[in-house]
């Protein structure tokens, strides 16, 4: 455990603490939460512990901010990520101590990190940050609590971009991380960690160093301990913010180029009924500017192909088969066959292997088939045992621009007047049908769970979102129902996501 003192990571000496600079600390949160709208009256916040000098810095700042805003500092949490040992009991057990000190309730988890990288054959790194917001997303339903407020500061902006930009990223992967995604919000965003260890200091607050945050395996410790630092040195200590700002415009300019070429899609695209496919109408595509271009293509290959990666070469390899002079031609994409016909590009969904099967065989399945049916109210919160995920739903206030904030399969945002408040979470029943987002026709369920490869094994612990009149309105992890598609008259959204428990 460490007491803040006045040198930041690096070890740079930093100037003696000042209340006016203090002040300023607390000014410059404040005015990142109002900026982005990221807390207002009757907010309750949950803010994500470590125990490191971020958060505990959030917490203070939160704790002193929150009431000017009629909001509440409700909760902390913390996740135990079973990875450091002692270390982390040691983590864990300070911040059960800092709760007590502030009179708030703390919620822990614990996770087996390890374990889920090896079953899911990803990274720590990656299966550690999925665990950790799974586990506060948790705690926020427990606490009750409106947003989860989280730690991460304009350095850590910095090595976003630079991890993101060495990596290949566009617009949308240099954006970094938003102010506010969901229900996450980061209101430190426009704060160095200099400043940070500086409050600390000037407070007497102690804090907890992570051991593996200097760990030199990892690509964003190296970025942090090694990159950055030398190009401080060599062209500023101002760079760190002239990242974060570059940040920020890539996000502007994604959510712009998001609402343009879903406008412009429009009059491009046709989606066919009962099939997973797309017709692209060239001659239109090709008045577009090349980056809208790309965009529509992006977004049309992700809604044929969702949860398959598509990249710089998959997209660009679209687009050029798109302006090619040869009218007749073929693409092979993850997942989608690409065919060029005159004036028409046909993105087809590849068929799914796991569905040719016996017709015998799937007929033995059926007596045995697994049903469940779950009321959900708006907002609230339902498990769904069966399949292992708890289904948050959360109103918020606004239309398109929420769905940019859309960062994965298991989240959805719907229309809240086409939606309803009382919402029927249930299993596949015989004869569902749906019409999936930008199709004009339904089409049934079955062939949707088949174009997406979703095993036959799994197909009856898919839940469905349906609102009161039995409508499907979400396909968990796979469509949405164009019924419930936010459009620019939408004034409200209902906030869908489906958490593993």
């Amino acid at each position: 455990m460490r007491r803040a003192r006045s040198e930041d990571a690096r070890g740079d000496t930093l100037s003696p603490c000042h209340p006016v600079e203090m002040s300023r600390l607390v000014a410059s949160v404040r005015s990142v939460i109002r900026e982005h709208g990221l807390l207002g009256p009757g907010d309750r916040v949950l803010v994500g512990l470590s125990g490191g000098p971020d958060s505990v810095a959030l917490t203070h700042v939160l704790r002193r901010v929150a009431p000017e805003l009629d909001a509440t500092l409700s909760a902390l949490a913390h996740v135990h990520h079973g990875l450091r040992g002692q270390e982390a009991d040691e983590d864990e057990a300070f911040c059960r101590r800092l709760a007590v000190g502030l009179g708030l309730p703390i919620l822990v988890e614990h996770a087996d990190v390890r374990r889920a990288a090896a079953a899911r054959r990803v990274s720590i790194e990656r299966a550690a940050h999925d665990l950790r917001h799974a586990c506060l997303e948790r705690a926020r339903v427990e606490a009750q609590a409106s947003v989860i407020a989280l730690g991460h500061t304009r350095d850590d902006q910095a090595e976003t971009f630079l991890l993101r930009l060495f990596r290949g990223a566009g617009s949308r992967g240099l954006g970094g991380m938003y102010p506010r995604v969901g229900h996450v919000v980061r209101p430190l965003l426009d704060i160095t960690r200099a400043q940070v260890l500086h409050y600390l200091s000037a407070h007497g607050l102690e804090f907890r160093e992570d051991t593996s945050n200097r760990d030199l395996t990892f690509a964003r410790n190296r970025i942090r301990h090694v990159v950055l630092p030398q190009l401080v040195r060599e062209i500023g200590p101002h760079l760190p913010r002239i990242l974060a700002r570059d940040a920020a415009l890539a996000r502007d300019d994604e959510a712009w180029l998001i609402r343009s070429a879903t406008e412009a899609a429009l009059e491009i695209v046709l989606y066919r009924e009962s099939e997973a496919s797309a017709a692209l109408h060239l001659p239109a595509l090709r008045t577009l500017s090349p980056a809208l271009q790309r965009r529509i293509m992006w977004l049309t290959l992700q809604r044929i192909a969702p949860g398959r990666f598509m990249g710089w070469t998959h997209t660009s390899a679209a687009v050029a088969l798109a302006n090619s002079p040869r009218a007749h031609a073929t693409l092979a994409l993850p997942g989608v066959h690409a065919t060029r016909q005159g004036e028409v590009l046909t993105l087809q969904a590849a068929p799914a292997d796991t569905d040719r099967e016996p017709a015998k065989r799937r007929q033995s399945t059926s007596p045995g088939r697994q049903t469940f049916r779950y009321e959900l109210s708006v907002p609230g919160k339902a498990e769904v045992r069966e399949a292992g995920l708890l289904i948050t739903a959360q109103v918020e206030a606004g239309g398109p621009e929420w769905v940019a904030q859309v960062s994965n399969p298991m989240e959805a945002v719907l229309d809240a007047k086409a939606l309803g408040r009382r919402l029927v979470l249930r299993s596949r029943l015989p004869g569902d049908r749906l019409r999936p987002l930008g199709f004009s026709g339904t089409r049934k369920l079955q062939d949707l769970l088949v174009d997406r490869k979703v095993p036959r094994a799994v197909r009856d612990r898919v839940p469905l979102v349906a609102a009161a009149d039995g409508t499907i309105a979400w396909v968990v992890g796979h469509a949405v129902a164009e019924p419930f598609r936010v459009s620019p008259e939408s004034t409200a959204v209902v906030f869908l996501k489906a958490t593993p428990v």
